[in-house]
Formats: C-alpha cells, sequence, structure tokens
C-alpha cells in the first residue's frame, strides 16, 4: 500500500466474473472456461485515491457511467496436442451458437467503453457494440402518444429480445466448423507488400527492355530501328499491364479482408510468367535478327 501510494499508482479498471472451468481429471487436451455476468468497473479517480483504499469498496456509491455489464457470456477453449477440433465441441459451438471474436480483450471492451478518450484506436467488436447502445437508448428515451416503452416495443417490428444483446455481424466459420467468426477487417500487410514486390520486380524487368529498345531505335540500319519501335511498343504495354494487374491484384487482397477468406480465391496470375517470357523471347529473336543482319553485311563486304 505505501508503494502505491508513494508512487502514486493506482488502478484503472475492475473486471469482475463468475467463472466454471471444464476439464477432464486425466487429459489437458481440451479446457474450457466460461465467464458469466461480467461486469466492468472503472477505477480511475482524478488525482489518485487519497485515503485508503487505494480503490473503491462494496459501500461506494457508483455512477451508471462508471460500470458497464457485459451482456454476453465469454467461452473460452485452449487445446493442447490436439491437431484439430473435437467433433463433439464443435457440434457444441454450433447448437449454442458461439461467436469466435478475434483478439477479445476484456480490459479493451472496458477501456473502449469506460474511458475512450484513453483509446486511440477502438478494438474491432466495439461498432456492434455502440449501435447496441445507442438503440436502447432511443428506445428508453421514446415516448409516443403517451405509450410505455413496453407498449411501444408490442407496437414495433422488433421485440423486446432483440434488444438484450447486441447484433454481432459473423459469418460462417469456414471448412465446416459449425460455429461463428465475428466478421472484422483482417487485413494482412505482407499480401500487400508482396504486390509490391511484384509491380517493382515487373517494373526491372521493364527498365531493361526499355534501355535496349533505346539502343536499337539509335541504330544505323531500318531494321534495328523497326525492332527497336516495336520492342518499345511492347515494353509500353507491359508496363500498362503490370500497373492494372496491380490494382487488380490489390482489390483482391482487400476483398480478402473479411475474416472468412476464400480459399479458392488466387491472388496470382498464371499468365504473368507466361508474358515475361513472351518478352525476353522476343527480346532474344530481335538479336538473333540483329546478328544475322551484321554477318550478312559483313559477308556483302567480303565479296
Amino acid at each position: 500500500h505505501d508503494m502505491i501510494q508513494n508512487k502514486k499508482l493506482q488502478p484503472i479498471i475492475r473486471t469482475s466474473y463468475y467463472r466454471c472451468a471444464f476439464q477432464l481429471a486425466t487429459s489437458n487436451e481440451v479446457r474450457v472456461s466460461l465467464d458469466t455476468q461480467m461486469s466492468l468497473l472503472n477505477e480511475f479517480r482524478e488525482g489518485g485515491h487519497h485515503e485508503e483504499p487505494w480503490c473503491k469498496i462494496s459501500s461506494d456509491l457508483l455512477r451508471k457511467d462508471e460500470i458497464y455489464r457485459f451482456p454476453f457470456a465469454i467461452l473460452e477453449i485452449k487445446l493442447q496436442n490436439v491437431s484439430e477440433t473435437p467433433l463433439w465441441l464443435r457440434q457444441t459451438l454450433a447448437d449454442i451458437g458461439a461467436i469466435q471474436v478475434h483478439k477479445f480483450s476484456k480490459f479493451q471492451h472496458a477501456m473502449a467503453f469506460l474511458h475512450p478518450e484513453k483509446v486511440p484506436i477502438l478494438p474491432h467488436w466495439h461498432k456492434d457494440f455502440q449501435d447496441w447502445h445507442d438503440q436502447r437508448e432511443r428506445l428508453v428515451n421514446m415516448r409516443v402518444a403517451n405509450k410505455s416503452v413496453s407498449k411501444v416495443l408490442q407496437s414495433d417490428t422488433d421485440t423486446q429480445e432483440d434488444f438484450d444483446v447486441p447484433n454481432i455481424s459473423k459469418v460462417v466459420a469456414p471448412n465446416g466448423v459449425g460455429h461463428f467468426l465475428k466478421d472484422m477487417q483482417n487485413l494482412d500487410p505482407k499480401g500487400i507488400f508482396a504486390n509490391e514486390r511484384t509491380l517493382l520486380h515487373y517494373a526491372e524487368k521493364g527498365l531493361y527492355l526499355s534501355g535496349l529498345s533505346a539502343i536499337l531505335l539509335y541504330q544505323p540500319h531500318s531494321a534495328a530501328r523497326a525492332s527497336g519501335l516495336t520492342l518499345a511498343v511492347c515494353t509500353a504495354i507491359f508496363f500498362v499491364w503490370a500497373l492494372v494487374e496491380y490494382y487488380a491484384r490489390l482489390g483482391r487482397i482487400v476483398g480478402r479482408a473479411k475474416v472468412g477468406k476464400d480459399s479458392t480465391l488466387r491472388l496470382d496470375w498464371v499468365l504473368g510468367p507466361l508474358v515475361v517470357g513472351a518478352l525476353i523471347l522476343l527480346v532474344l529473336a530481335i538479336s538473333v535478327v540483329e546478328a544475322a543482319i551484321k554477318v550478312r553485311a559483313k559477308t556483302g563486304i567480303n565479296d
């Protein structure tokens, strides 16, 4: 306690919940914990807790904005030395309509709603919960023709049960697992950087071709100049194609940002190596033709 007072430390969030744990006594392969009735409390006080204790106690009165009651139960599953989720567990998750939320954090959720000014980047599930809070707030404040809220709810197309919990945007888990996944933007920056590297590689090859075409255009022979012009046109088309393909691939990468990805979607272009190979063959053909012209010219001079 002295260290907390001397260093002016104070808690920010308190998390309270009931936990049930399930595990076979003879195995650690599957461990399941279920947290229910979770409440998140704001422990922060401007200037700190000057008097003992250094946190809030049960007799303290809490304002409405100092406590957040989480509307869901939290199910956490830990697998050890298991190659895939057991069938009975997948069926259970499907039966209860479980929603898997990527990187869910109790602390992040509490900070986002109790201390939003301290959170520059909100968690990806925040919008669904915020929309739910806004809807409930509108219902509480709604008074139409002296009707009570319950009568308004009965006359509305939405029922009271629709607002008991947030409507989480979700997708079905891939590979037929059975439960749901919280829909989110799950964009991997490696794919974007790889796409940029591919564009730079194509641009490098295009620079080699454009340099060769410039050399051929300044040759005295008309055949060489014609070859240089053909190669310059092909190089320009190649640059345009590389840029168009870059943006098309970028669109496919961004389109895969959903958490439920389509594993059959290809990000590469199978004809790309053929295009580069065709340009290389064109350069080789031009070189052979140029060499043959020079040999013929020398042979004519010797004759």
